[in-house]
This record gives structure tokens, sequence and C-alpha cells, in this order.
């Protein structure tokens, strides 16, 4: 009886530690969702007043041009231009304060992507402050035609020089301005896109966590109910499986780190690998770039599925590695995108030619699990020179206009890219 009796005692032990143990579990998983939460929470509204302020910034440069062409083209109410241009620059102040006020938060993205945010905007600020100082002297002339100075042929030469003048000195300033700002928008899109992947995976760990443990208490407590001797090797068993836990969660970080340069899909460089692999030849080297991309692959994933699709692309990727790989380095900067940076011994002439059978490889017909599929593709070529004096975004927004051209006139071609 008293065996008996301190049998009981045990498995009541052993009910109550149970449940002791899954009512803080389950805390510290309310605690770790509400943190989670409540810093996604604060990093959207970051991320919401960040883009408001930097599209208001781009759309006063675009107000700013339009009043600057007025004026150009002889409109009346010069001074009603020249104030409006006034306005615009100090809300684009004000914006600018604000937004360096608000800061640049990691949170669930790289710090790395914040640095190339928070160097993209100085960037872009440089080109406004330029194109301010240009203005103003443009301005300064102005007083010669309120006081009534010149007429005739002097005042078509003056509007001929201040033409010249705009489209050489102050447009370029302008153009880079905007471009600039679009590129911070658009990194500002993808730390956007960065968190809430950060989050959806910080909630599946949770989830998984949860599932686990509740499954583990059950069988404790009913081993213990059992087999009070059965209690030593179920906690080695819980050991072993928090062991192999952390065993996985150690090698989720060794991925992640391989995965932030690499395109899971197709084992390529991405783009971020693109970004860190041309970053410094921008300034100094000449070089030939194409981009590829396939045409209306979507009816590919709409009538196969995506899992089809995956393997399709899966499957150019190795047939670019296998080919080309020796002439070009290969990025798959997006989902059905590829970029090719020709190695300098490949004279440009050569890589048209190359270009054109990259084209053709990537129209190839695909057998997967019986079913044959084919795309078009369409691509753009470049003959980069340091005096371009293009960004890595600015340079791909380039290419993928040209791309996007070669699309529109029927695709299944490759266009190549004017020259700055």
């Amino acid at each position: 009886m008293a065996n008996l009796n301190e049998r009981e005692k045990q498995i009541s032990r052993g009910f109550h530690v149970s449940a002791v143990m899954l009512l803080i579990v389950l805390a510290l998983v309310m605690l770790a969702t509400l943190f989670i939460y409540t810093t996604m929470r604060d990093m959207y509204r970051h991320d919401l007043q960040s883009t408001e302020y930097i599209n208001r910034i781009e759309a006063e440069i675009n107000n700013i041009n339009i009043n600057i062409l007025k004026l150009e083209g002889g409109f009346p109410d010069k001074q009603d231009y020249l104030q409006n241009v006034g306005n615009s620059f100090q809300i684009i102040n004000e914006q600018e304060a604000k937004w360096e006020k608000l800061g640049t938060k990691v949170g669930f993205t790289t710090a790395k992507r914040a640095d190339i945010l928070a160097k993209r905007y100085n960037q872009a600020k440089l080109y406004i402050k330029a194109y301010d100082e240009k203005l103003l002297l443009m301005q300064s002339y102005m007083p010669k035609l309120a006081t009534g100075e010149m007429t005739g042929k002097d005042m078509m030469a003056f509007y001929k020089d201040m033409l010249d003048f705009y489209t050489q000195e102050v447009s370029p300033i302008q153009s880079t301005a905007t471009e600039m700002i679009k590129a911070v928008n658009d990194i500002n899109q993808l730390i956007g896109e960065d968190r809430l992947t950060s989050v959806a995976y910080n909630h599946g760990i949770i989830q998984d966590i949860v599932i686990l443990l509740i499954i583990v208490s059950e069988i404790a407590v009913e081993a213990m109910r059992r087999r009070t001797i059965r209690r030593q090797r179920e906690l080695e068993v819980q050991a072993h499986e928090i062991q192999v836990a952390g065993e996985r969660l150690e090698h989720s970080k060794e991925k992640m780190f391989d995965i932030a340069l690499t395109n899971i899909l197709t084992g390529m460089k991405n783009r971020y690998a693109l970004e860190n692999d041309l970053a410094d030849r921008l300034e100094t080297d000449q070089f030939n770039i194409g981009v590829f991309d396939l045409d209306n692959f979507r009816a590919i994933n709409d009538t196969y599925g995506y899992e089809f699709g995956d393997e399709f692309l899966a499957t150019i990727g190795e047939m670019l590695n296998a080919e080309y790989s020796n002439v070009a380095e290969i990025y798959n900067i997006t989902g059905n995108e590829f970029c090719f940076i020709f190695h300098d011994d490949v004279p440009d002439s050569q890589a048209q030619r190359i270009s054109d059978k990259i084209r053709i490889t990537m129209t190839t017909p695909i057998e997967i699990s019986g079913v044959v599929a084919q795309c078009g593709a369409s691509g753009s070529i470049y003959h980069y020179l340091p005096n371009d004096s293009l960004n890595v975004s600015s340079l791909l927004i380039k290419m993928d206009t040209t791309l996007h051209n070669a699309k529109r006139n029927g695709g299944n071609m490759v266009y190549t890219v004017n020259s700055l």
C-alpha cells in the first residue's frame, strides 16, 4: 500500500509538473507571439511613413520639372511658377527631415540591406540638392525678363540659352534624382517583403514548437499514468528531440546565410549577389551584360501548375549553367529572369552572338514527367562604360525597359540597349 501511495504521489507530481511546464511554455509562446506582432506593427507603421515621405519627394520633383518646363516654354505668370518651384523644394526639405528623423530600422531584414537603403537615400539627397542649385542659377536670370530689359531677338536668344542650359545641365540631374528616389522606394518595398517573410517563418516555428510540446506533454502524462519507470526514458527521448531541434535550428542559420545570396530554386546567384559583384565595377570597368526573360511564362504555371513551372525553371537554369558558365557569370535575379555578366575576354560581337544562342537555349522544348512545354524568350544586351555612371538598380531598370520593349514588339528577340 505504501508503494502504491508513493507511486500515486509520483504520478500526481508528474501531472503537476507537466501542467506547470505546459502553462509556462504557452505563456512564453504568447509573449513571443505578442513581441513579433508588436514589432511587426511598429515596422509596418515605420515602412508606411517612410514610403509616404519618399513618394511625396518624388511627386514634388515631378512638380518642379513641370513648372520649369512651363517657365522655359514662355507660359505667362512666370513668378507663380517660380513660387511653385520654391514651395516644392520647401516640401522636399520637410519630407527629408521627417524621413531622417524616422530613421532606418533593421527589424526583420538584413543590416546590409538597411545600409543600402541609407546609401541610396543619401545619393538621392545629393542629386536633389544639386538640382536645386542648378535651378537657383537659372532663376537668377529671371529678373531680366520681369524688368523688360530684353525684347525681340534678345528674348528668343535668352530662352534658347535657358533651354540649352536646362537640357544639358538640369534635366540629367533631375532624371538621376528621380531614379535614385525610385530606387529608395524599391528597396523600401523589398525590406517590407523581407519582414513579412521573416514573420511568416517565425510564426511557423512557434506553431511547430507548440504542437511538438503539446504532443510531448501528452505522451509524458500517458506514460506516467501507465508506468512510472518509463519516466526517465521519456526524459531522454525529450532531450534527444530538443537536441535534434537545436541541430535543425543551427542548420537553418547556416542555410539562411547561403540563401541570402542564392536563388533557392535554381541554385544560382541572385540579385543581391549581382549588386555585390557589380557595386565597385560600375565606376571603373567596362563589360557586356545581358538580361533574359521567358515570354508569357505565366501560361506554363496556369496550364501545368506551379510545381511543374518550378521544375521547368530549374531545368533551364541547369542548361544555362552547363552551356554558358565558361563565358559569363550567371545570375537568377527574379523567378524567370536571368542576368549574364560576360567575361572580359569575350568581345562585343561574340557577346551578341552568344546572347542569341542564350535566347534559343531558353526556348528549347523541355520534357517533365512526360509533358513537353516550351516558352519564347526575350533579352537585352548592353555594353557598359564607366562614364555611363549608373548604379545597379538604374542599370537593371534600363535593361528591363529595353527587354519589355522587345516583348511588346512580339517577343522572342534580343534588343541592344542604347548607351547613355
